[in-house]
């Protein structure tokens, strides 16, 4: 199996790490993955890809053009290739009510990034003048039924992802690894203050 990134980082493209910050109402945390009464893994595991390649793409931030354009100049196989984002899919790009489309395609593969989390925030605590200067004017003129929409797809997502290949086991993660050791993530990520590195650092 192949494993590559892919989309350098280019002077002036969105494709970038948000600042680090601290994160408010941690305790929304604790509701994390919360859906029908059934807790969901925070941690999605994948086996080895054998039949094509993975690639990893950084913040994608709403240019999903962008992001389509570079995925077709490498030749991206549908069929057997896999596409791993590290979270923040949205705000600041033209694009950003797209997400919902590429996340229902079956090879591209998400973590929740601080971006998701202000949007899941936003439908608890109501708007802040830290999220719209970070981009999400988009998300506050949806009307609410379809904000609903996106933060439901946002609460599946998980914080943290591994995958493996042949005796190595790659792991994605959207600001910093809360524990020493990968083994140990799922246990420290049930935990407010460890969900709130994963997405913050």
């Amino acid at each position: 199996m192949l494993f590559n990134c892919i989309l350098r980082r280019r002077r002036n493209e969105h494709f970038h790490t948000t600042p680090n910050c601290l994160a408010d109402g941690g305790e929304l945390l604790e509701r994390c993955f919360e859906e029908d009464g059934r807790t969901m893994s925070k941690v999605k595991h994948f086996q080895e890809n054998l039949l094509g390649t993975d690639y990893v793409v950084g913040d994608i931030h709403g240019c999903f053009g962008k992001l389509e354009v570079e995925l077709q100049s490498i030749g991206f196989d549908e069929v057997k290739d896999r596409l791993f984002v590290v979270g923040d899919l949205v705000d600041r790009g033209p694009n950003s009510e797209d997400c919902l489309n590429w996340l229902d395609k079956p090879w591209f593969h998400a973590v929740r990034g601080n971006h998701e989390q202000m949007a899941i925030d936003f439908m608890t605590y109501g708007q802040d003048m830290y999220s719209i200067q970070n981009g999400m004017q988009w998300f506050v003129d949806l009307t609410t039924d379809e904000r609903q929409l996106y933060v439901d797809e946002f609460e599946k997502l998980p914080l943290a992802i591994d995958i493996q290949a042949g005796n190595k086991l790659y792991g994605i993660i959207h600001a910093e690894c809360p524990t020493k050791s990968w083994k140990d993530l799922e246990e420290v990520l049930n935990k407010p203050e460890g969900a709130n590195v994963a997405l913050w650092a």
